[in-house]
This record gives structure tokens, sequence and C-alpha cells, in this order.
């Protein structure tokens, strides 16, 4: 499956070109992603395991598994008890798909919300961030744009036009930043309410993913890790001879996942915020990809088909879900998200943070992307020929 997605093909591109600028990789840094087929291996047994995990899909092809209620000898056969009273979880707004789960006023069919068209018509809709008020993304295409409606629904608005790939993006307070994927890409940024776009940085050979603290903007590009004060000026390198894929950052440190030239040896890293020398979390991890973070952990996707978590400060890593697809991923303070990306079954998909069965929020959806979440709903982008922006409730 893998082999046929653009996004993970990008992602190939990405490694590809920093070998061949750097030279720091070999051809199975390429050639080992291109044999990853649907089949999903299990688990290289080397990590605590959560628990089974499985894909969350119902026989009705997608729905969570079990209802998370308890039968009652005088409920009908079909429903369950939910609060003391009986329901039919499948269909019941109030309580789809497990008691007790909301869908906002949104249908419930087959066990799952619907989801909410934001917007549609964005070609390659890629990377997607939320604030209290609006969702932000970018059209990632050449003569690209950074976009934003409100997270109610509404009229698209682009914020900056004509961008040579925007490809990532990240949202603070009072502004909009991105990346450019293109050789000696910008790192940028635009007011939220729109205005002025300025340049922060070059972002170097191919920058391709960012993130914002309080004071500066970090950022990937082919073999580095940089940083630059929000009101631009001079880039600093904190970590060099790197094949960085996604990125994360807290209040002291800055944390990616990264490719080996053997997939099989892929690391999670991190490096002081000051710089300094780069600290391995997890090792021998098969193309980890999408990266987040919460107070202690760090949390990512691997192509091997695993969702995992390893504390921030190190030690034996832990597998949340197995036999996924999972692309990007996001978490809250309960729960870890993800997409998996594939063509027309595309899922959107949670697990506890401490592990468990992994419940499908969406399904359908085709290359479904970059994920965000808030207190209510997850958001995310399907990055097909049509390119919508889509959200569900949690």
């Amino acid at each position: 499956m893998y082999a046929s997605c653009r996004f993970q093909m990008f992602l190939r591109a990405a490694v590809a070109l920093s070998c061949s600028v750097l030279g720091i990789c070999g051809c199975a840094a390429v050639i080992g992603l291109d044999e990853f087929t649907d089949d999903a291996p299990p688990g290289d047994g080397g990590e605590a395991s959560s628990g089974e995990a499985s894909s969350g899909e119902a026989s009705s092809g997608g729905a969570p598994s079990g209802t998370g209620g308890v039968d009652r000898p005088d409920c009908p056969d079909g429903l369950v008890d939910c609060s003391g009273s009986c329901v039919d979880t499948s269909s019941d707004p109030e309580n789809c798909g497990v008691c007790g789960r909301s869908c906002l006023e949104q249908p419930c069919t087959e066990a799952l919300c619907e989801p909410i068209v934001l917007a549609t018509g964005q070609p390659d809709a890629s990377a997607i961030a939320v604030d209290a008020d609006s969702v932000y993304w970018t059209n990632r295409v050449y003569e690209g744009k950074v976009m934003k409606l409100p997270i109610g629904g509404g009229t698209p608005v682009s914020l900056v036009q004509e961008q040579n790939h925007p490809i990532d993006i990240a949202v603070d307070a009072s502004s909009v930043y991105w990346v450019n994927y293109a050789q000696m890409g910008d790192v940028m940024k635009v007011p939220v309410g729109g205005g002025t776009s300025m340049s922060l940085a070059n972002g170097g050979n191919y920058p391709s993913r960012i993130a914002v603290s309080a004071t500066s903007i970090y950022w990937t590009s082919s073999g580095q890790v940089k940083k630059v004060p929000i009101a631009g000026g001079a880039p600093t390198t904190l970590a060099e001879q790197q094949n960085p894929v996604d990125i994360a950052v807290d209040s002291t440190s800055v944390y990616w996942t990264h490719y080996d030239d053997d997939i099989t040896m892929g690391r999670v890293m991190k490096v002081s915020i000051g710089g300094g020398i780069p600290t391995s979390l997890a090792e021998g991890q098969v193309g980890p990809t999408g990266i987040a973070l919460d107070a202690d952990n760090v949390y990512w996707a691997s192509d091997d088909g695993t969702v995992r978590r390893v504390s921030k400060d190190g030690g034996g890593h832990t597998i949340l879900a197995e036999r996924q697809y999972p692309s990007a991923v996001a978490v809250d303070d309960v729960n870890v998200y993800w997409t998996n990306y594939d063509d027309d079954t595309g899922l959107v998909m949670k697990v506890a943070k401490d592990g468990g069965t992994p419940i499908t929020l969406a399904a359908g959806q085709k290359y479904p992307t970059s994920i965000a979440v808030d207190a209510t709903y997850v958001y995310w982008t399907n990055y097909d020929d049509s390119g919508t922006v889509m959200k569900v409730a949690k």
C-alpha cells in the first residue's frame, strides 16, 4: 500500500534527496520502503506491548469494536445499557459506537459519527493546524496557498498565495508559520488574521516539517534540524547528519523521527533547544514518520504499521497499536490519534495513551494525511484529487 501512496512517496523522495545531497545513507533507505506492502508485519517483539491491538474495525466495515455498554437482560437484542437506558450504539448519536460518545448533532451510522466536510476543492490539501477559532492548512502545489476557515465552517480564506509547495504548517496566538518545500525553500509566517507575509529564514535544501515554541521556529531540511527566532534572523543548526522526517518541540528539547540507511534501524531523536549532542530515545524503528508530544512522552507512527510511545527520558518503548497504516499522529490528555493513509478506505483512529483497543472515528477516507485535535473534534486533510478538509467528533 505504501508503495502506491503519494504522501509516503514524498517521504521517500525527501529521504532520497538527503542521501544524494549528503551521502549519508545507502540505497536501502529508498529501496526498502518501496518493498513495503499492505502486509503490515507484527511488532518486532523487543518492546513492551500495551495489549492486543487491532484496527478497531467491526465486521460491518470500519465501526469501533465493542459497544462500551453492558448487556442487560431486559434490553432487547441489539441494544445495550448506557447509564440505565437501552440504546442502539450503532445509530444513537449520543452513544455512537460506545456509550457516552456524542456525535455533536451529527448522525450516527453503523457506529460511526458522520464526519463534517469543512472545505472541498483544495488541491493537494496537506498539513493542518487548529487554534481556538480557526482551521489552517496548506495546498501543497506550485504557487500553493495557506488557507484558513472558522472551526465551525464557512468560506475558506487564502492567507497567502503563490508559495512554492507549502508543505507543513504551525500556528500560535499571533501568526501562522510554514515551510516551502523547495531547494533553498523559505521558512515563512503571516498574521493569523491575514496581512503581509515575511520570510524568517532560508530553510536550506527542501525544508519539510515545522514546529513552533514561544520564542523560536524549528524545522527539518535535508540532513539537518534548525531553528530561528520567531521575529526572524540567522538560523541555528541544532543537528546534522540526520534524515529527519517529522518534528515536535517542548520547552526544553526538539524531537524528530529519523530514517536510517537501513529502514529497520530508524530512530526517535531529541536535542536541547539550545543545541548539543543529539540523544536517541528509541532505536531499531521501521520507517518512523509522524511524531507528537505530551508532558511526559513521545508518540510516533512507523511504517511497520505501529503507533508507539516512549518516555522523553528514553527507556523501553511501548506499542499502542498494531496492524495500522499510520501516517500523522496527534495527542490530547487522554488519547493518541492518527490517520491510516489509504485510497478510499483510509481511516481516522484513536487509542488510549495507555493502550487498549484502537477505535475507528472515521472510515472511507481517501488518503487522510495530516491530523490535529482540539477539545471536541479531530481534524484532518484528505490528500486526494478533490482535496477535502474534514472534522469529526472525538
